[in-house]
C-alpha cells in the first residue's frame, strides 16, 4: 500500500466573508488529508502539532467547535477524517517521531511557521521516499508588523535532499537570490532535483531531463486563498504516485480549481473526482524531454 506523510501544523483559520467572520480548522494536514480521503489503497500519516503539549487532537478540535470520531492511543491519535469512516489517519506530534519511524513513499513538508526543523527533511529522505517541500514555513519570520521572509541557511543546507520544491517569485528570490529562469537554475545548483515554479500566469516544472509548462488563467471566484497550495501539493503527490509527472501537474492544478468558489475546507475536492478535468488540461501542456538547465 502506498503512503503519503503530511508534515506540518494544524491551525485555526479566521476568514471574513460578506462582513461575517468564520473560524475553522485548517493547516496543510487538514487540506491534504481531505483531498486524499477516499483513496482506498493509500495510507495517510500526519506528523504535526496542535494546541498545547498536553492536548490531544480530539480535545483540540472540540475546543474550537469541531468534532470527529476517534480515540487516543499511547503516542498518537487515530481518528476518522472529518466523519468519513473508511479513512483512518494517524497523527503523531512533531519532534523526534520521524527518527522512530521515517518510512514512507512520499513526504510533503508544508510548515506554517517554523514548526519543522530543517534536519527532519534529511531523516525523511533517508527512508528512500520522495520529498516534496513547500518552503513557506521554513522561511517565515515574525517580528512587529507583517510577516516577512528570510533566508534560512539551515533550510538551504537541506535542499540537496529535496526531490520537488514548490515556489513563487517571492520565495524563489529569498531562497536563491534570483527570480524566474535564473532563480530556477540556482535552485538546481543548490541541489534541488525538480522545481515547481508559479509565475502567476503559468506553472513550470523544471527537472534534470524534463520541462513542463502549463498556462493558467487567474481564478476570479476566490472566497479565500487559504489552503490552495496545500490542495495542490496533495494532488501533485497523488499524481506522481498513481500516474506520472506529466499528469501530476495538471491534476494538482485541477484540484485547486475544482471547488475554488467555496470557503475554507469546503474547497478541498476528492482527488479522484478531478481526473477528467486534468485530462482536459493535458491538451495545453508543453512538455520538453531533454536537459533544460
Amino acid at each position: 500500500m502506498d503512503s503519503i506523510s503530511l508534515v506540518g501544523n494544524f491551525t485555526v483559520d479566521v476568514i471574513h466573508i460578506k462582513r461575517r467572520t468564520y473560524r475553522c480548522i485548517g493547516g496543510p494536514p487538514s487540506y491534504g488529508s481531505l483531498v486524499l480521503r477516499d483513496i482506498k489503497d493509500l495510507k495517510i500519516r500526519i506528523f504535526g502539532n496542535y494546541g498545547k503539549p498536553h492536548i490531544d487532537f480530539l480535545q483540540y478540535l472540540s475546543l474550537h467547535g469541531a468534532s470527529v470520531n476517534g480515540k487516543k492511543c499511547k503516542n498518537y491519535d487515530v481518528f476518522e477524517i472529518f466523519g468519513i469512516k473508511k479513512k483512518k489517519i494517524s497523527i503523531k506530534k512533531l519532534g523526534c517521531v520521524l527518527k522512530e519511524n521515517p518510512e514512507g513513499d512520499f513526504f510533503i513538508f508544508n510548515g506554517v511557521d517554523n514548526e519543522i526543523k530543517p534536519e527532519t527533511i534529511e531523516l525523511a529522505k533517508s527512508s528512500g521516499g520522495t520529498v516534496l517541500v513547500d518552503p513557506q514555513g521554513f522561511i517565515r519570520q515574525r517580528k512587529v508588523g507583517p510577516v516577512t521572509l528570510y533566508r534560512n541557511l539551515s533550510f538551504i543546507k537541506q535542499l540537496k535532499n529535496v526531490d520537488y520544491i514548490k515556489v513563487n517569485d517571492k520565495e524563489l528570490k529569498v531562497i536563491s537570490g534570483s527570480v524566474g529562469t535564473k532563480g530556477i537554475r540556482m535552485l538546481h545548483k543548490m541541489g534541488v532535483k525538480n522545481v515547481l515554479y508559479f509565475s502567476g500566469t503559468e506553472i513550470i516544472l523544471s527537472g534534470k531531463d524534463i520541462y513542463i509548462k502549463l498556462n493558467v488563467d487567474k481564478p476570479s471566484d476566490i472566497y479565500d486563498g487559504i489552503g490552495m497550495g496545500d490542495i495542490f501539493n496533495a494532488g501533485f503527490a497523488y499524481g506522481l504516485l498513481k500516474h506520472d509527472v506529466e499528469f501530476a501537474v495538471p491534476l494538482a492544478h485541477a484540484a485547486t480549481l475544482k471547488m475554488i468558489d467555496r470557503a475554507c475546507l469546503l474547497k478541498a475536492p476528492k482527488i479522484d473526482e478531478v481526473e477528467d478535468d486534468a485530462k482536459k488540461l493535458l491538451k495545453s501542456l508543453v512538455i520538453q524531454r531533454e536537459k533544460v538547465f
